[in-house]
């Protein structure tokens, strides 16, 4: 099972490339230069693949047949305005670079965006480093624990309510 998922995952695509666009030297390394989007069909189609195939591994489990991908196609449609670039190494063919732009829409009922840019510089692949947080950032558990403890907040306000 996990290596027909692996397989799964592997043969899926999620993204679609753009354009070829000049190359550039990242960190000393030449590099392929791409703009690419996401590829929501692809990935509509993968999650109702994968749900087809835990569906039919867990027909006998609750839990398993639970997994409906339409929540995640749900919070697809929540992405607006996506870029993307990526830098991919002429020789050593591993990603040294990428840059993605987009919007996140928390209502769709109203225009509104949350704009979020990341760019992420890759070097020393294979290699131990150490990562030092920002002092104005908020620790990513910190980050877990809120949002963790809204929703179960809300569970338990359902859950008094109910008859």
């Amino acid at each position: 099972q996990k290596d027909h998922l692996y397989k799964m995952f592997r043969d899926a695509q999620f993204i679609k490339t753009i354009a070829r666009l000049s190359p550039e030297t990242i960190n000393g390394e030449p590099s392929y230069h791409f703009s690419f989007d996401l590829d929501r069909v692809a990935i509509s189609s993968y999650l109702q693949s994968l749900k087809k195939y835990i569906n039919s591994i867990g027909k006998n489990d609750p839990q398993l047949s639970l997994f409906n991908p339409i929540s995640f196609s749900k919070e697809l449609d929540k992405i607006k305005d996506f870029k993307g670039e990526m830098w991919i190494g002429r020789n050593d063919k591993l990603l040294h670079k990428i840059v993605l732009n987009f919007g996140i829409q928390l209502d769709l009922a109203k225009d509104e965006q949350v704009k979020t840019d990341i760019v992420g510089i890759f070097s020393d692949w294979n290699h131990s480093i150490l990562i030092t947080a920002p002092t104005e950032s908020t620790p990513f558990t910190t980050l877990i624990s809120g949002l963790m403890s809204n929703s179960l907040s809300q569970m338990q306000q359902k859950g008094n309510g109910a008859p």
